[in-house]
């Protein structure tokens, strides 16, 4: 049996990539619905363990896409970094300090 051939369906993940869920949360009743997919190319992460802090592999705005239709939906603002639970609390005091500085 040979693997599926790639599809440019945004449901599905690629190899070192985040497939982001966003949601829209209604104000008065509390409803959430599903407005969209984001895909989030993630660059190498190797050597992570040899850090004093949490590599940051994405930051920025990145645009959600209807998962049925493929269009533009949404764009969110986003942030991930990944490590040891010591790199990222170590990443979050310093983004606290830096902030209080500023």
């Amino acid at each position: 049996v040979e693997p599926a051939a790639p599809s440019s369906s945004p449901a599905l993940a690629r190899p070192q990539e985040l497939v982001l869920e966003a949601w829209t949360v209604d104000g008065a009743s509390q409803d959430e619905t599903l407005c969209g997919l984001v895909r989030v190319p993630l660059p190498p992460a190797a050597g992570l363990l040899d850090r004093s802090y949490a590599a940051l592999l994405v930051g920025g705005r990145a645009e959600a896409a209807d998962p049925f239709s493929g269009a533009p939906s949404a764009e969110i603002e986003l942030r991930v970094a990944v490590g040891t639970a010591a790199q990222l609390a170590a990443t979050e005091e310093l983004r606290a300090a830096v902030s209080t500085l500023q």
